[in-house]
């Protein structure tokens, strides 16, 4: 059996900068490029643990037949100083630093793949809507092979809902930016904008070409 030392494996690359990424005049994402110091290493790994396709640890993801969601318990204590430095830069007075430190102190080591292939109708969704709670996603998927991203949308009320899986506007979902995917870049953002991954059944069409990408919540 293999040890792993997420110190060095999972290690945040200090020279990243933070930048701040307007959706509207109320709403914005942060986005770290090179995130991590090595980002191949944590990407052997996402590819090294099988997915599961479990109703409750997909918690809703879209599925189909390539489609799954990884969650190991590792240690990510040392995030903590980077992680309380954004939201406390850009989403002040929110969250304690010892709230975000609980938060880390229980992260997974959260993997999702996604064949964009045959999707089911799906929806744009919330992590929750408590306040001071924050979602990122890093991609870990080869730049050669990113496309899409994260969408934010605005809902429409009172609309039927779609038929199909939302990427575009439509008549319930308003598009209202898309964050790009990229090799080894985080998307942080609060849990409880509307959101979904913004991809085309072109784009991820079978099991050597998955969209990978690691996602935690604080």
């Amino acid at each position: 059996m293999n040890l792993i030392d997420e110190q060095y494996i999972f290690k945040i690359n200090l020279d990243s900068s933070p930048v701040k990424v307007e959706i509207d005049q109320d709403r914005y994402y942060i986005q770290i490029d090179n995130f991590y110091a090595h980002p191949h290493l944590v990407a052997e790994l996402a590819n090294t643990i099988p997915v599961s396709q479990s109703p409750r640890l997909c918690n809703g993801m879209p599925k189909n037949k390539f489609s799954g969601r990884s969650t190991t318990h590792y240690e990510f204590d040392h995030f903590t100083d980077v992680i309380a430095s954004v939201i406390h830069s850009y989403y002040p007075r929110t969250r304690s630093t010892q709230s975000i430190r609980d938060s880390i102190s229980t992260m997974c080591f959260m993997c999702q793949a996604i064949c964009s292939k045959d999707l089911p109708a799906t929806e744009p969704h919330i992590d929750t809507d408590q306040p001071g709670r924050f979602a990122a996603t890093i991609g870990l998927t080869p730049d050669s092979d990113c496309a899409g991203g994260t969408s934010f949308y605005t809902l429409n009320p009172g609309a039927p809902n779609s038929q199909e899986y939302v990427t575009d506007s439509t008549d319930k979902w308003q598009l209202d930016t898309v964050a790009p995917m990229a090799w080894n870049r985080l998307i942080l953002y609060p849990s409880a904008y509307w959101h979904s991954a913004y991809v085309k059944p072109e784009w991820y069409t079978n099991q050597d070409t998955l969209r990978i990408t690691q996602q935690f919540f604080i």
